[in-house]
């Protein structure tokens, strides 16, 4: 259900995020852009996140059945467009392979969005089964 909710919202979103009504939702909502390790091909999707200085924290809701993290498992390079700003970086996904530092970039997510660490499964101290998305900026 949330599937067919995203192809329905996710187009809406991406149009006015690169509007200048932006400011409506770019608290919350960027736009990720990265190239497909399989495909080669590019592609923009609306991502929640949070900044801290040069780095941008993405936590993958559902990601089991998201595919766009799985690009940086090993780290890569990552186009955004945030609050009408367009930047580029460094992108690696954290997973509880690292729960560390996982935990880490969770808590950090809570302070400033603590809906967003919750929809994404997040228990403190317990980050088993999140993925986070580390972007460090150029």
């Amino acid at each position: 259900m949330l599937g067919l909710l995203n192809k329905l919202i996710n187009p809406i979103m991406m149009f006015v995020l690169q509007s200048r009504f932006h400011s409506l939702f770019s608290k919350d909502l960027m736009l990720l852009t990265f190239t497909g390790r399989k495909s080669g091909l590019r592609f923009t999707t609306p991502v929640m996140y949070v900044r801290n200085g040069d780095r941008v924290i993405v936590a993958v809701a559902e990601h089991e059945s998201k595919i766009w993290w799985r690009n940086y498992r090993k780290p890569g390079g990552v186009a955004m467009l945030i609050a009408g700003e367009r930047l580029t970086g460094r992108a690696e996904a954290v997973t509880d392979a690292d729960p560390q530092r996982l935990d880490r970039l969770f808590r950090h997510i809570s302070l400033t969005h603590n809906k967003l660490s919750r929809f994404a499964g997040y228990q403190p101290g317990a980050p088993e089964g999140c993925v986070a998305v580390e972007i460090r900026c150029d």
